[in-house]
């Protein structure tokens, strides 16, 4: 099947377009969860366990910190393994330090969602360089599709 030149102006419109609500969405998404968040309730935590843990898959190897702490919201006892929005999945070297900075053992603060106790966090919210980077992402979609459609609407300016 041959190519018959770029596609047509609208559609390059449309996919310049669609990008912008798909990404921006993620990041606003992002922004109200960390607001949210930030809002929880703080409660006493004992870390349980804390190691490096892999997956393996297709070959490759990647890391995160795995860690099992307690925590009393009520009165009532909960367990949680969950540290934040990321775990440090990857490399060795961030994993460890996420498990290095919650030692078995340690006194911590876990930040507990009040409407469902069981869902709480060591670290709560989004960095603002990952809702700023959506945002970056979904322009540069705009912008290279944007760009293509003005190369094919107005070719003598390309020249």
């Amino acid at each position: 099947m041959a190519s018959s030149g770029p596609p047509p102006p609208w559609l390059m419109i449309v996919a310049a377009l669609a990008g912008l609500p798909f990404t921006w969405g993620f990041a606003y998404s992002f922004y109200v969860d960390n607001k949210a968040q930030k809002t929880w309730v703080r409660a006493a935590a004992t870390v349980l366990e804390s190691r490096v843990a892999e997956k393996r898959r297709d070959n490759r190897t990647s890391y995160y910190a795995h860690l099992r702490y307690r925590y009393t919201f009520n009165g009532r006892n909960y367990e949680s393994g969950q540290i934040g929005n990321a775990d440090g999945a990857g490399w060795r070297g961030p994993a460890q330090k996420l498990a290095n900075r919650y030692p078995a053992g340690a006194d911590v603060i876990a930040f507990v969602d009040p409407a469902n106790p069981e869902n709480a966090l060591l670290e709560p919210g989004y960095s603002w360089f990952t809702i700023a980077g959506l945002f970056l992402i979904g322009l540069v979609w705009a912008g290279g599709w944007l760009s293509f459609w003005v190369q094919a609407t107005f070719p003598r300016l390309w020249r």
